[in-house]
């Protein structure tokens, strides 16, 4: 199923609604749906238009980590806020009222949120894993991390400072041999102070 068939389904549009707005057949969209014609280009523009969203969800198909967040969109915009007001006694004794806005739609919202992330970061982790270059890091990684010892924090610590080796001077390319321990150690002690 590519996006676009995804998309009206969630949003609730038939595809000849959706053919109407574009001014094309109804043939024309199911036959995008249906696979057996590519999206044009120059009506990507129109689909993101008609339903607000990035063009590159229409063609492709999604994954799990990019359905929970065209859901979490949809959740967001159909969200109806209402005003709260609670009132406390503060440590003074004086009766302080605190204002803000609610949606129940709000606690799903951030669900869909955390389990995009978390499914993304797992679609992430299957792509590289594929990798055979990465699999003896991924096994030495996941080694570290059931020890539960110190090398976790070791870990993490290496993990940052690769993450911010630009900022330490030196350059992606740069094999791992070629650092300087005292740079690491430079990092640790920035690290600590901060």
């Amino acid at each position: 199923m590519i996006g676009l068939e995804y998309i009206c389904k969630l949003f609730e549009k038939q595809f000849k609604d959706v053919a109407e707005i574009m001014r094309i057949s109804p043939k024309t969209v199911n036959d995008w749906v249906r696979e057996r014609r590519v999206i044009p280009k120059r009506h990507l523009p129109k689909l993101a238009e008609i339903f607000q969203l990035d063009e590159f969800y229409f063609q492709k198909e999604l994954t799990t980590s990019e359905k929970l967040r065209l859901q979490r969109i949809k959740i967001d915009r159909e969200a109806e806020f209402e005003k709260v007001e609670i009132s406390y006694i503060d440590q003074q004794g004086e009766e302080v009222v605190e204002q803000f806005y609610y949606s129940e739609n709000e606690m799903i919202s951030n669900f869909l949120r955390e389990e995009e992330e978390e499914t993304k970061l797992i679609e992430d982790i299957a792509e590289m894993i594929n990798e055979e270059r990465n699999k003896a890091i991924f096994n030495m990684t996941i080694k570290v991390l059931k020890s539960n010892n110190n090398d976790i924090v070791i870990l993490k610590e290496i993990l940052e400072y690769l993450n911010d080796i630009d900022k330490w001077g030196l350059h992606e390319g740069m094999h791992i041999s070629k650092i300087i321990p005292e740079t690491f150690d430079k990092y640790r002690q920035t690290k600590n102070k901060g």
